[in-house]
C-alpha cells in the first residue's frame, strides 16, 4: 500500500471534488484507492500505480483550475 499527499494551497476544495464531492467520487469508482481532504490537504492510499494515477489526475485538475478558475 502507498500513501502520498498532496496540497490544495490556494485551491477551493468544492470545486476541486465537485458538489457533494462529485468529482471525488468519480475519481474512487474508477481506482483501487481512497481519498481524503482534511483542510488543505489530499491524502491517497492505495496500491502503487493507482495511487500514482489518481495522484496524476488531482495535479492535472488543480492545474486547470488555476489556469482558468474552474473546471
Amino acid at each position: 500500500m502507498t500513501e502520498r499527499k498532496l496540497q490544495l494551497t490556494g485551491i477551493d476544495p468544492v470545486q476541486l471534488l465537485g458538489f457533494n464531492d462529485a468529482h471525488l467520487q468519480l475519481i474512487e469508482d474508477q481506482f483501487d484507492a481512497t481519498v481524503s481532504v482534511r483542510g488543505d490537504q489530499v491524502t491517497l492510499r492505495g496500491a502503487q500505480q493507482d495511487v500514482a494515477k489518481v495522484e496524476k489526475i488531482f495535479k492535472e485538475l488543480i492545474f486547470i483550475l488555476n489556469k482558468n478558475g474552474n473546471l
